[in-house]
């Protein structure tokens, strides 16, 4: 007995031979025979160093190491049985662990329309989020550490499935008060501070498109986050590049105003590994976050 499966056998034998109380019926229950059930017991006990069972006249009886391992068989038994079920209700019924990587600020106005629906509709799913940039979120989702991202311009990577769910764009946007005290969108941004969060790509792009057509930003002060250039757009302090979504979100409709200068377009997609487990918590989840996405889709960025 030198291998993993001579032991399952082997102790699958043991099992049979306790709860049948002979070697005869368990054989017969086995679909073996006798003596090759009564060796297979043999070697188990050789292997463990001990007896475990008492033979005598009216059967068989356990000895003390015996209903030891009588006992943790049966958990074993018992765990697997648990385990298998589990991963067959994976394929039938919605439940499990898995992780949602997006953006925060895309996150702020998304998940709220999305966690509690879904996480009512099915207890058994256990979701946690993973906040990073579009970037992060895609190399997380290339090295398994998530399970399903929303990213903004994904890249398409080979290992992944893409699907686009809404469109936005990427602005200069300031209040309504401020867009009205300069007649010039453009004389906006070049007398008033532009507020901006260097890492997001867009905002290089449009800076370099109001520079090619003559204007020249007053004072440009980088942020640390969307959700402050935010905060400071809404008290007045200047103008902002913000992708629309995010600048409008919980915003009193009229109180911001996009100006019409340069725009770069965004596209917001579901995306996860091309060989992920096609498990029904999966299916349920992309399911709930498709169907958020085509609400979103429907009002206009």
């Amino acid at each position: 007995m030198t291998d993993d499966l001579s032991l399952e056998s082997a102790l699958g034998h043991f099992l049979a031979v306790v709860e049948h109380g002979s070697f005869t019926a368990a054989a017969k229950a086995q679909h073996v025979s006798q003596p090759s059930l009564s060796v297979a017991v043999r070697k188990l006990e050789e292997r463990l160093g001990t007896a475990l069972l008492h033979r005598h006249a009216r059967g068989i009886e356990v000895t003390r190491a015996g209903a030891i391992l009588l006992e943790r068989t049966r958990q074993a038994r018992g765990a697997l049985l648990a385990a298998a079920d589990e991963i067959a209700a994976l394929h039938s019924e919605p439940r499990g662990r898995y992780r949602l990587g997006c953006h925060e600020s895309l996150g702020t106005y998304f998940l709220p329309g999305f966690m509690g629906p879904f996480l009512s509709r099915h207890p058994a799913v256990e979701l946690t989020l993973y906040n990073a940039n579009s970037v992060q979120v895609e190399e997380a989702i290339v090295a398994r550490e998530i399970d399903l991202g929303l990213v903004v311009n994904p890249g398409r990577h080979p290992d992944t499935v893409v699907q686009p769910l809404f469109a936005d764009q990427v602005v200069f946007v300031a209040t309504a008060k401020v867009a009205r005290g300069l007649s010039d969108p453009a004389e906006t941004v070049a007398t008033l501070p532009l507020l901006h969060v260097p890492a997001i790509r867009q905002t290089g792009h449009l800076v370099d498109e109001l520079r090619r057509a003559g204007t020249e930003p007053r004072r440009m002060i980088a942020c640390s986050s969307m959700a402050l250039v935010k905060s400071l757009v809404l008290d007045g302090t200047g103008v902002g590049i913000l992708p629309w979504r995010v600048a409008s979100h919980g915003v009193p409709r009229g109180r911001l105003q996009a100006l019409d200068l340069p725009r770069y377009d965004d596209q917001v997609a579901l995306v996860w590994r091309a060989d992920s487990p096609s498990t029904a918590a999966l299916e349920a989840l992309r399911s709930a976050i498709r169907d958020q996405g085509a609400a979103l889709a429907e009002r206009d960025p």
